[in-house]
C-alpha cells in the first residue's frame, strides 16, 4: 500500500498540515531544517505517515465499551480511519467511579465487535492488566 508523509505543526486549533512528501526521508530533511528555522516557543514540525487507497472496510469499525464482568454498555459503527484497531483504553466516561474497558476493532459485524472485545477482556484480567491504560 503506498504511503505518504505528512509534515504537520501545531496541536488542537493551531493544527495544520504544511506539506506531504512521498518520502519519509524527503519529510525527515524537511522538518530537519523547518524546526532548525522555527521560533522559540512555536510548535515543532512533526511527521505524520498515511496509507493511501485503503480498502473501504478497513476504515469502518467498532467502538465497545464492556464492564470488567463483560456487560456490554456500548458497541457503535463508526469510521475508524484514524484510530488503530485493538487500541484499548480505559475510562469512567460511560459509568462514573468505574473502570470500563473502550476498544477499537476492524470487525465487519456488531457480534464480532462484542466478541473481540470479550477476548481482549478475558486476555487483561487473565494478565492483572485491568484498568491499565497502554
Amino acid at each position: 500500500m503506498k504511503k505518504v508523509y505528512a509534515v504537520s505543526h501545531g496541536e488542537y486549533s493551531d493544527y495544520s498540515v504544511e506539506v506531504i512528501f512521498s518520502t519519509k526521508a524527503k519529510a525527515q530533511a524537511f522538518v530537519d531544517e523547518a524546526n532548525a528555522l522555527r521560533s522559540r516557543g512555536s510548535y515543532e514540525y512533526f511527521i505524520e505517515e498515511y496509507s493511501l487507497d485503503i480498502p473501504p472496510a478497513k476504515l469502518i469499525g467498532y467502538y465497545v465499551c464492556m464492564t470488567r464482568d463483560g456487560k456490554v454498555l456500548s458497541c457503535v459503527k463508526e469510521v475508524i480511519a484514524n484510530d488503530k484497531p485493538g487500541r484499548h483504553v480505559f475510562s469512567d466516561a460511560e459509568t462514573p467511579g468505574t473502570n470500563e474497558l473502550f476498544l477499537v476493532t476492524s470487525a465487519k459485524t456488531e457480534k464480532g465487535a462484542i466478541k473481540r472485545a470479550n477476548e481482549v477482556r478475558t486476555q487483561l484480567i487473565a494478565l492483572g492488566r485491568w484498568g491499565v491504560n497502554e
